[in-house]
């Protein structure tokens, strides 16, 4: 959750970033940031329904530079601000 470069991921399994994406390309039609970016919002999805937090705390949590860009990237990604989300 606190990762979120394709660098870090292939360093971690000795690939390059290229290669770690065309392997996850060709196994599921989707890129590395796709799977990374699916896993961020659905553990930002898990803290607003769940849990008292700010949404700059789970910004913080999630380690996004600050909460503006975490609602950014969350309305980007959902179709809805992180505010949006948690009332519905």
């Amino acid at each position: 959750m606190h990762e979120r470069s394709v660098s870090f991921y292939a360093d971690h399994l000795f690939l390059t970033g290229r290669y770690l994406n065309t392997l996850i390309r060709q196994a599921s039609g989707r890129t590395v940031m796709d799977w990374v970016n699916e896993a961020v919002v659905q553990e930002a999805k898990i803290l607003l329904r769940h849990s008292d937090k700010l949404v700059y705390q789970i910004a913080d949590e999630l380690n996004f530079p600050n909460s503006s860009f975490f609602c950014k990237f969350f309305r980007r990604v959902t179709g809805m601000t992180p505010y949006e989300y948690r009332l519905n």
